[in-house]
C-alpha cells in the first residue's frame, strides 16, 4: 500500500486536475489517470460548489443516433441574455455543435440578430478549413433564425434548416445538453474561483476550449477534437497545459514594457486560451488590459479574487 504522503500526494493531485479541466467528473478523470485512482474509492470524492452549480432537472431520453460524418448536421441554440453584460459588452452567445464529433464553436454576441452573420462566417469556415459541405442546420424556432436573409442563404447553399415543434426547445436536444453543461461548468468556475460575473465570458471561452479537449461517452471517450482531427484533415490548432481558471498568474514584462527600477511580472488573473494564438489569457483587472502569453507563472493555489461580494446568491439567476 501506497504510504500516507504518497496517498496525500495523489489526492492533491486529482482535485488539481478536476479543477484544471474545468471541474471534470471523477468518472472521467479515472480514465484519464487510472495510476491517481489505483487505491482510491471515487465515491470518496465530492465537491459541494459542484454541486451547488450543476443541479438541474431530470433531461428528456437522450437519442444516440449521429450523423456518420463531420458538419452533415449542425446543431445550434442561442443563450437568453445575461442580465450582466461581459467586460466587453456581450449578452448573448451562439453555438455550433457538429453531429458526429460533438466538437463545439462558440461566439458571442452584442445583439440576438447577430447569429445570421455568424452562421455564414462560421459555414465559410467549414468550407475552408475543412473542406466539408453543411448538410442539415438543426435549431429551435427562435426569430434569430427564422430571418429572410439567413432562409435565403441556406436555401442558396442547400442547406435543410430542421427546426423544433412548438414550445418544445427540448427537442432541439444536442445543443440544449450541451449549452446546459457549458453553463455548469462557467458556474462552477466562477464561483469557485470567487471572479465576478462580469467575467463570465472569459469562463464561457475557457469552457468550450476545455469541453473540446475533454472525452466524452458520446463519442467512445475520445475528445472531440480528437473525433474530428480523426476523419478529416483539420487544421493546427493551439493545444495548451490546462490551469486553474482564475488563479493568479504572474506574467512576464519585456524590456519594452518596464524600466530597470519596476517589477519584472505583473500579477494578473488567467482567464483562459487563446484560440488562434499559442498562449494563456491573462487579464490585468486594474489597467483593464489583456495579455496573451507563454511567459507566464501560475500560483493555482492562490484566486486573484478573494472578495466574495457581487457573487454569492447571483450566479443562479444571472448564469
Amino acid at each position: 500500500m501506497a504510504d500516507g504522503s504518497e496517498g496525500e500526494k495523489k489526492k492533491f493531485e486529482i482535485w488539481l486536475w478536476h479543477r484544471r479541466l474545468g471541474h471534470a467528473s471523477f468518472g472521467y478523470l479515472k480514465k484519464l489517470f487510472p495510476s491517481l485512482f489505483a487505491k482510491s474509492d471515487i465515491s470518496g470524492f465530492r465537491y459541494d460548489i459542484c454541486e451547488l452549480a450543476k443541479s438541474h432537472r431530470a433531461s428528456f431520453s437522450l437519442i444516440l443516433n449521429k450523423s456518420p460524418f463531420p458538419f452533415m448536421v449542425i446543431h445550434s441554440n442561442v443563450w437568453d441574455p445575461s442580465k450582466v453584460p461581459t467586460l466587453s459588452g456581450s449578452r448573448w452567445f451562439v453555438t455550433f455543435i457538429d453531429d458526429c464529433t460533438r466538437m463545439r464553436w462558440l461566439c458571442l454576441m452584442k445583439t440576438k440578430d447577430e447569429v445570421n452573420l455568424l452562421f455564414k462566417n462560421f459555414h465559410k469556415m467549414i468550407e475552408t478549413q475543412y473542406n466539408a459541405k453543411v448538410r442539415v442546420l438543426r435549431s429551435d424556432n427562435g426569430g434569430e433564425y427564422q430571418s429572410s436573409d439567413l432562409q435565403k442563404y441556406l436555401e442558396g447553399h442547400d442547406i435543410i434548416h430542421q427546426t423544433t415543434c412548438s414550445n418544445t426547445p427540448q427537442k432541439n436536444g444536442v445543443a440544449e445538453r450541451k449549452n446546459r453543461h457549458l453553463l455548469e461548468v462557467v458556474r462552477v468556475s466562477l464561483i469557485a474561483a470567487k471572479t465576478p460575473i462580469s467575467y463570465w465570458e472569459e469562463a464561457i471561452t475557457s469552457t468550450a476550449y476545455l469541453i473540446n479537449r475533454v472525452p466524452s461517452n458520446s463519442i467512445n471517450f475520445q475528445t472531440p477534437l480528437q473525433a474530428l482531427t480523426n476523419v478529416v484533415v483539420a487544421p493546427t490548432v493551439p493545444n495548451l497545459p490546462p490551469r486553474v481558471f482564475g488563479c493568479v498568474a504572474f506574467v512576464h514584462l519585456h524590456k519594452h514594457q518596464r524600466t530597470k527600477l519596476t517589477s519584472h511580472a505583473l500579477q494578473c488573473v488567467f482567464v483562459g486560451y487563446a484560440l488562434h494564438k499559442k498562449g494563456y489569457r491573462c487579464y490585468h483587472p486594474p489597467t483593464r488590459q489583456m495579455y496573451i502569453t507563454m511567459d507566464v507563472v501560475f500560483h493555482e493555489d492562490s484566486m486573484y479574487f478573494s472578495s466574495e461580494s457581487e457573487l454569492q446568491g447571483e450566479y443562479h439567476k444571472e448564469i
